[in-house]
């Protein structure tokens, strides 16, 4: 369906640094006994667990963790989890931030709470997960969010703008419009919802019996060996625990309005928080190219920065250019990228 109805497969993520080299707040709990699935999903991606009020958390803090340092919270995408941010958070670490990286409920180990999966779940994710690890309610950090990740951090942004730094939006969902068959399959969903169906439970069930393949889960990146190692490891995750990520994906189509949600990007419009847009060139998930004209009309002065040859998939293969203009960004500001840019924004 569109590649996940424009909300974007997060890429694999690379191995890890070693232990020595990875710090983490000291507000965690012990990892707790892990059923078989879990012990597979574990082998993917496993941080530490925080329970807050909606349900438990699988969260990574890099860097550390003293309050010294900046801090960038990320935000993944669609059927992704916080391995998404592996590589550009070791870059960012490297350059003396602090990364927040965490599994958006229903992905990843977090848990996945009966709730609806909108945009004021995983902003409410977000904010409690920092008041856990012990950020100040008054002190500022920079946000990242990738495609689906992007209107989650459009809300935390336009609810609390006193507290972003600054945001990077990269490759965000909401202003493609949907084609009428993904319009009817979502109002489908929603009319389940509003009966009482538990639809996405049902076909999450089933899903447990479906012979799934890499191919369904290819990225959109340019180099086809990339794009085969992405799909299969992506693959491995979904089979890990099938039920879980499809029900997280159908109630992620149904609750988060992943196309045609120019109101949230007004609402960023109107909070005055700094906003920077990066985007690859070959982008066929969200393409910038049937979108400009709208983005332009809510941000006329925002930088939007492209990555040439690069499709949607920009942390799978292009993590250290994003990270270099995440560094840019938050360190310079609209003047810094100026230079990056040569005195001009790619739009």
């Amino acid at each position: 369906m569109l590649a996940m109805l424009r909300g974007g497969k997060s890429p694999a993520t690379p191995s890890e640094p070693p232990a020595d080299q990875q710090r983490v707040s000291s507000a965690t709990t012990a990892c707790p006994q892990l059923s078989f699935d879990k012990q597979r999903e574990a082998e993917l991606r496993h941080g530490h667990f925080a329970r807050i009020s909606i349900g438990m958390v699988n969260y990574k803090l890099w860097g550390l963790g003293d309050g010294t340092r900046p801090l960038v919270v990320t935000l993944h995408g669609l059927l992704g989890n916080m391995g998404t941010f592996t590589s550009m958070a070791q870059d960012l670490v490297r350059g003396g931030f602090d990364v927040l990286t965490f599994d958006l409920f229903g992905f990843g180990l977090s848990d996945s709470p009966r709730k609806r999966f909108d945009v004021k779940l995983f902003a409410d994710q977000t904010l409690e997960l920092l008041s856990y690890i012990g950020f100040p309610n008054k002190c500022k950090f920079l946000l990242v969010g990738f495609s689906m990740g992007g209107l989650i951090a459009m809300e935390v942004a336009r609810r609390s703008p006193e507290r972003i730094a600054r945001l990077m939006l990269v490759a965000p969902a909401g202003l493609v419009p949907l084609n009428a068959l993904e319009r009817s399959g979502i109002k489908a969903l929603r009319a389940a919802r509003a009966l009482h169906i538990p639809a996405a439970t049902v076909l999450g069930k089933l899903a447990g019996g479906l012979e799934v393949q890499a191919e369904l889960f290819e990225p959109d990146v340019s180099d086809s060996r990339k794009s085969a190692e992405v799909a299969e490891k992506n693959c491995l995750m979904f089979r890990s625990n099938p039920e879980k990520y499809t029900k997280a994906w159908l109630k992620s189509v149904r609750d988060m309005r992943l196309g045609g949600n120019g109101q949230l990007y007004s609402l960023l419009a109107e909070s005055g928080v700094e906003v920077m847009f990066l985007w690859g060139d070959s982008d066929s998930t969200v393409p910038l190219a049937e979108i400009q004209e709208e983005l332009r009309g809510f941000f006329p002065r925002a930088p939007v920065l492209i990555v040439k040859g690069a499709g949607h998939g920009l942390l799978a293969e292009h993590s250290d250019v994003v990270a270099q203009y995440a560094f840019t960004w938050f360190n310079g500001g609209v003047e810094g990228l100026r230079v990056r840019a040569n005195g001009r924004f790619n739009i």
